[in-house]
């Protein structure tokens, strides 16, 4: 995550959202995972974008998330470990900076940073995933419940 161009990545969005819209498409959402929910939170900040869908990832130090004006649907781990990106007291301070209408936060029990993942990639299996990394293994109702959060989220507000 610290050698990606933050500034470059969220004019990259911007300019495929503007694509979009040459495209035919009246609205544009995003959606991100880890690094990709951070720079989600950014396009929302930053870009012309209409709703955003961030999962569990907040880089303060790039997004002033009170300045989102658009509709935010963020996902996030409580046993999430990375301290200052996606643990529990990130996604706290996120949510009480996202108090517009349409914004809101969704914590999960029992899961923690990557549970949208349903494979355990680099690892042979969830249980030496969590071992090496302290991320609890997949949860399958979990992801069933953010999926469907999100997919109705993206009706409300893009369609």
């Amino acid at each position: 995550m610290s050698n990606l161009d933050w500034t470059l990545a969220t004019k990259e969005i911007g300019e495929a959202a503007e694509e979009l819209r040459k495209r035919g498409a009246n609205k544009v959402g995003v959606i991100g995972f880890c690094m990709g929910g951070a720079l989600t939170l950014i396009a929302g900040e930053k870009a012309p974008v209409d709703a955003i869908a961030p999962f569990y990832g907040y880089n303060a130090g790039a997004c002033d998330a009170s300045a989102i004006a658009i509709p935010v649907q963020g996902h996030f781990g409580e046993k999430d470990n990375l301290t200052g990106f996606s643990d529990p007291e990130t996604a706290k301070q996120l949510k009480e900076k996202l108090t517009r209408e349409n914004q809101e936060i969704f914590t999960y029990p029992d899961v923690g940073h990557a549970f949208m993942n349903s494979v355990p990639d680099p690892y042979p299996d969830f249980e030496s995933r969590e071992r090496v990394q302290g991320f609890p293994p997949l949860n399958e109702a979990t992801v069933a419940l953010a999926w469907g959060r999100v997919e109705a989220f993206f009706r409300a507000h893009l369609l």
